[in-house]
C-alpha cells in the first residue's frame, strides 16, 4: 500500500489494484514498515478488502419476442466472460458497452426452448390454446469471478407468433364389409346338428382414422337359434383386416330334419358415423 498521510501513530493509505479472482471478499494481514529505519511492526489486525458485489439495475426492454434483443444493465459487473439464464435459457450476450457511471449493459438475443403457459382460444367455433408470455428471472454470472446475481421475475417472453392452435379433427372411421361382399353369409348344404362355419369380416377403409369399433353383434330371425357368433365386437385399427375385423357364425341347424331352408340376420353397431348399423344376412339349408 502506498502512504498518503501520517500523523503521529496513524497512517493512512492507499492500497495497490487487487486482483479479483473470486466473489468472495479478501482479507489480509496489516503490518507496517519505516524505511528509513528499515523496522516493521507485524499486527494481529486483519485488513478485508469487500469485493463490490454484482447487481442487476436494469433490464430493458420488460418484454420482447424469441429472436429480439433484450440488455441488462450490469453495477460492479467485473472483468471477465458474462453468462446470463433467462429462466432456465443460457445465453451470452452478443455485445458489452461499459457505462459513463461504470456500470456495464449486455445486450443478447432472447433464445428458443421456453416452454409457454397457453390459454384457451376458440377459432371457428373450435376450442383451442394460445401461447402466453412467460415471465422468467435473470441471472448474472461472471464466469471470471463466479460474482452472480438474480432479478427476479424481470422478463417477460413473448411467443415468436402466437396464434389459436386447434386440434387437428380426428378422420372418422369407415366400415367396409368385406366378407361376404354380397351382404349375404350362405352356408352349405348342413344336416341337422352338424356345425359349419362362415366368417364375416370387417376393413376400416379410412386412412389415418381413430380404430373401427365393431361391437354388439346380435342375431335374429326366424331361426336365430341355428346360428352362433364369436366375438361380438372387435375394434379394427387402420389398415387391418385381416384377422382383426375376422368374426365367426357357426351354423348348427336344429331339429327337425329334413329339407328345409333356415335364416337369420346378425346386426352390428359401429362408431363410423354413415353407418352406425350394419346388419348381415345368414342362410342355410338342411338335406
Amino acid at each position: 500500500a502506498q502512504p498518503i498521510s501520517v500523523s503521529g501513530t496513524r497512517v493512512i493509505a492507499i492500497t495497490s489494484p487487487v486482483v479479483v479472482t473470486a466473489c468472495s471478499d479478501i482479507p489480509g494481514p496489516v503490518s507496517v514498515t519505516n524505511i528509513d529505519a528499515a523496522d516493521t511492526a507485524p499486527s494481529s489486525i486483519v485488513f478485508t478488502y469487500r469485493v463490490p458485489k454484482a447487481a442487476i439495475i436494469n433490464v430493458s426492454p420488460p418484454s420482447a419476442p424469441v429472436g429480439g434483443n433484450v440488455s441488462v444493465t450490469v453495477a460492479n459487473a467485473g472483468a471477465g466472460t458474462a453468462k446470463f439464464v433467462l429462466g432456465t435459457i443460457a445465453v451470452f450476450p452478443s455485445s458489452v458497452v461499459v457505462n459513463a457511471n461504470g456500470s456495464t449493459t449486455y445486450t443478447m438475443v432472447v433464445p428458443n426452448g421456453f416452454t409457454f403457459p397457453t390459454a384457451a382460444c376458440v377459432v371457428g367455433g373450435v376450442a383451442g390454446t394460445i401461447q402466453q408470455n412467460l415471465l422468467v428471472n435473470v441471472v448474472f454470472t461472471n464466469l471470471q469471478t463466479t460474482c452472480t446475481d438474480t432479478a427476479l421475475n424481470a422478463f417477460s417472453v413473448a411467443p415468436a407468433a402466437p396464434a389459436c392452435t386447434v386440434a387437428p379433427v380426428p378422420t372418422p372411421p369407415s366400415a367396409t364389409l368385406v366378407l361376404p361382399a354380397s351382404g349375404t353369409l350362405i352356408f352349405g348344404t348342413t344336416p341337422v346338428g352338424t356345425p359349419a362355419t362362415g366368417t364375416i369380416r370387417f376393413a376400416n377403409s379410412a386412412a389415418g382414422s381413430a380404430p373401427l369399433t365393431v361391437s354388439g353383434a346380435a342375431i335374429s330371425g326366424a331361426n336365430a337359434a341355428d346360428f352362433t357368433i364369436v366375438p361380438v365386437g372387435r375394434s379394427i385399427p387402420n389398415g387391418c383386416a385381416v384377422p382383426c375385423g375376422d368374426f365367426t357364425v357357426t351354423f348348427t341347424p336344429n331339429p327337425p330334419p329334413g329339407p328345409s331352408t333356415r335364416i337369420a340376420q346378425v346386426a352390428f353397431a359401429t362408431n363410423d358415423p354413415l353407418q352406425p348399423t350394419i346388419v348381415v344376412q345368414l342362410r342355410g339349408t338342411t338335406p
